[in-house]
């Protein structure tokens, strides 16, 4: 019995493929020469290596060479100045409270306006009574040519 040995078909009188990527082992699909696991361990030792190095350098020119600039005042440093009215309130429920109480008094006492002119102030309710009583001021009637 006879065997037949496969021989691929070339087109070059040698017998060699004419594209050079085709030779031995172009039907194995991988890659013939892999990295060697020495030249992987060689790279992450000096990485192990170099960048803590780096570090430590970079660690030691902050601390001796390299000098942090001088920082301005902070305004927050000096005692507190006061500002110029009007100034913000504090507590604006009091002081809206103390503000309608000073005028509900306003409005519910007697009081001098202008002392020198005679002219006084009268409680509200006073004085609703007394306009009820007397009437509103006539105005004078407007002229005919007017």
């Amino acid at each position: 019995m006879r065997t037949h040995e496969h021989h691929e078909l070339s087109d070059t009188p040698e017998g060699k493929p004419q594209n050079p990527g085709q030779g031995e082992g172009a039907d194995r699909g991988f890659e013939h020469r892999d990295l060697s696991s020495s030249t992987l361990v060689k790279a992450i030792l000096f990485m192990v290596g170099f960048v803590p190095l780096c570090l430590l350098l970079l660690w030691g020119l902050m601390n001796t060479v390299w000098q942090e600039p001088a920082r301005p005042p902070s305004p927050f440093d000096s005692p507190q100045i006061r500002t110029p009215p009007p100034r913000l309130q504090t507590s604006p429920v009091q002081d809206y409270t103390i503000f309608r109480e000073r005028m509900a008094r306003h409005l519910n006492t007697y009081g001098w306006v202008d002392r020198e002119a005679g002219t006084v102030r009268v409680p509200i309710a006073v004085a609703k009574e007394r306009l009820l009583e007397q009437g509103l001021p006539k105005q004078d009637q407007p002229k005919e040519g007017q």
